[in-house]
């Protein structure tokens, strides 16, 4: 880069014989650098440097950009010297942005020393100092803005002016480098209905009093919410009459009682700085006017929120301070409960629970009433004239809880006084507090049974409704029991199995022998489940049962020639044979089941015997009848 001092930019030795040469310079520099008009003055020359000797020849021309042209026919003699050099005022433009750089071209010629030489150079200048650049910071109106100023050269002053909406003016001149501006209170008037705004910050770049350029830059300017969102109050209070006496004892009151106060709500909001307010709420729901009164008040704190056409949201709310709240719990009963105790007397009974504020308002406590009438239903007796009965003591409290009886577990009131039940009763039950005063009208029906019948019918008691006669008195599975021989599905309807040849026995396990018809058998020893079949009508006796028994072999011996022998056994009596080798048929005493029959024998001899005689036990083949007393009857099952 070119500086103010000779630069040497291109050098070339040229050889003019084997042993002498000629070196050429081209050398440079800057003068003044006219910044108003974006130029620089230069200055070049070309010089030679002779080895030695001497060198010259006719036909020259010698040229170097920014210095006058040196050329002739005759002879030019070379040497250590400068060849051209500026004379006369040379600038080089600059561009724009203050840039520049400039080529030097020289040209050597010599026709008769055959030198023809062209040597070109590219070399910057130093920059000009153009128009200044300009940066500003955002910020909120009523605060400072900073603006940055990025000097081209310390010479430079400036000139800062803004363009807010409709708003012009000037920011300051003769600023150097930077420079803190406060956001006007006006800029609001251009933002009436936005948060923010853009402002145009343009800088004017003066050398002295010469206008070098402008520049400019843009910056968010935004709206201070703090200072301008709306002012707004709000207050409370309950111009109920009922629920203000109860809290305050007069006819206004601070104090909010749950669900029942009449709140009039007082509020304002008031827009800032060009704004307009765009809407209001409390506690959600849109409102245009104050006072605005809620009417069976739920809380006691009510907000507004303002917002308005920049989008800026203000709030305030009341206070448990400012409006206490009584959380008033509303008197209902629910459910009561009047029906018979029994379904053919006149005992009725009466059992209810419910909610209460069992607590003060603060200037007077709370209390509860509860009472009923009854008259029969269809009668022309207005309620007016019935006499209520209290059912003071017939309650009791379990925090905010109501509940019939004494205790919890005693809650049934039975109703003095008898209701026929054959009639229908309607009865009225009032329940007051200091709110509430309200009641509810109940009624009881018939007294019925479980199922009732007339000529026409049997019916169900609880609904009347007619029922199905044979499902009521012969369910699927009951035993029809008849000695006529009409199958009853011809009588009753349904389908229904014949049961034949069977005695009906009761299920369950035997009970203790108390009455001796379980025999020696012990208590819960039998246990006969429902369906099972067993038993016989007749039955033949085992050896085991009647405890028969096989005798064995008898012998005897003798020495005579001729004996009888009577024998008896088992306690029966045989009478002897009537001769030798003869046999008779003994005849029993006993009862049916015995085996009796035996043989007996006399045997004559002169010798001593042994007689031996097998006596065998009779098997009984024949069964015994084991049916007690009966008397036989048509039996059928339900089946379907």
């Amino acid at each position: 880069m070119l500086n103010n001092s000779w630069q040497n930019l291109i050098y070339w030795r040229w050889n003019v014989v084997s042993s002498q040469w000629v070196d050429f310079y081209v050398d440079a520099r800057i003068g003044n650098q006219d910044i108003t008009n974006n130029r620089t003055q230069i200055y070049t020359r070309l010089r030679s440097v002779l080895s030695g000797g001497t060198a010259g020849g006719t036909g020259y021309k010698f040229t170097c950009d920014y210095a006058p042209t040196v050329e002739g026919s005759g002879v030019y003699y070379f040497g250590t010297k400068t060849i051209t050099e500026t004379n006369s005022d040379q600038y080089v433009q600059h561009n724009d942005d203050g840039t520049a750089s400039v080529t030097i071209t020289t040209t050597l010629y010599n026709g008769y020393l055959k030198l023809n030489k062209t040597l070109s150079t590219t070399v910057s200048l130093p920059t000009i100092p153009r128009k200044s650049t300009v940066t500003a910071t955002n910020t909120t109106i009523g605060t400072a803005c900073s603006i940055n100023i990025n000097q081209k050269s310390d010479s430079f002053t400036h000139t800062l002016s803004y363009s807010f909406g409709n708003l012009n003016g000037t920011i300051a001149t003769g600023v150097k480098y930077s420079y803190g501006w406060t956001i006007p209170t006006n800029f609001y008037s251009q933002i009436p209905n936005a948060s923010s705004g853009t402002i145009t910050i343009n800088c004017d770049t003066y050398n002295g009093g010469t206008l070098i350029g402008s520049s400019s830059t843009t910056a968010t300017i935004y709206a201070n919410q703090n200072e301008t969102k709306p002012s707004v109050s709000i207050s409370a209070k309950d111009i109920n009459p009922i629920t203000a006496q109860l809290t305050s004892g007069t006819e206004e009151s601070n104090i909010i009682v749950k669900g029942f106060s009449n709140a009039q709500v007082t509020w304002s909001s008031t827009s800032k700085q060009y704004a307009s307010i765009r809407s209001n709420t409390i506690n959600g729901t849109s409102v245009s006017t104050s006072p605005y009164l809620v009417n069976n008040a739920t809380t006691n704190i009510f907000t507004l929120i303002a917002t308005d056409t920049r989008g800026f949201s203000n709030s305030t709310s009341t206070t448990n301070t400012s409006n206490p709240l009584v959380d008033y719990v509303r008197l209902r009963i629910d459910p009561i409960n009047f029906y018979r105790i029994k379904p053919t007397t006149g005992e009725v009974g009466l059992t209810f629970e419910g909610n209460y504020f069992n607590d003060t308002f603060g200037n007077t406590a709370n209390t509860l009433e509860l009472s009923f009438k009854s008259r029969e239903k269809g009668s022309s007796t207005s309620w007016d004239d019935i006499e209520s009965v209290s059912l003071e003591g017939g309650y009791y409290l379990d925090g905010n809880k109501v509940y019939s009886g004494t205790s919890a577990t005693n809650r049934i009131i039975q109703l003095e006084g008898t209701f026929d039940y054959t009639k229908q009763y309607e009865f009225r039950f009032y329940y007051k507090d200091k709110i509430i005063d309200e009641y509810v009208d109940k009624s009881i029906s018939y007294g019925k049974p479980i199922f009732w019948w007339n000529k026409d019918g049997v019916y169900d008691g609880k609904t009347d409704g007619k029922l199905a006669t044979l499902d009521l008195v012969y369910p699927i599975g009951s035993i029809y029991i008849s000695v006529n021989n009409a199958n009853p599905a011809t009588l009753f309807g349904g389908t229904w199995a014949k049961i034949t040849g069977r005695f009906l026995l009761a299920t369950g396990p035997n009970a203790a022998n108390s009455t001796d018809y379980w025999g020696s058998m012990a208590a819960e020893q039998y246990n006969t489940p429902l369906y099972e079949r067993g038993g016989e009508c007749r039955h033949q006796l085992t050896s085991d049962e009647t405890g028969q028994k096989n005798l064995g072999r008898i012998w005897t011996s003798t020495s005579d020639l001729s004996h009888y022998h009577d024998l008896s056994t088992g306690g029966y009596s045989y009478a002897a044979g009537s001769a030798a080798g003869a046999y008779s048929i003994a005849t029993s005493n006993s009862t049916q089941g015995k085996d009796t029959t035996a043989w007996t024998s006399t045997n004559t001899t002169s010798l001593s015997n042994n007689h031996y005689i097998d006596i065998d036990g009779q098997s009984a083949n024949s069964s015994h009848n084991n049916m007690p007393p009966y008397y036989a009857v048509n039996m059928w099952e339900r089946t379907g």
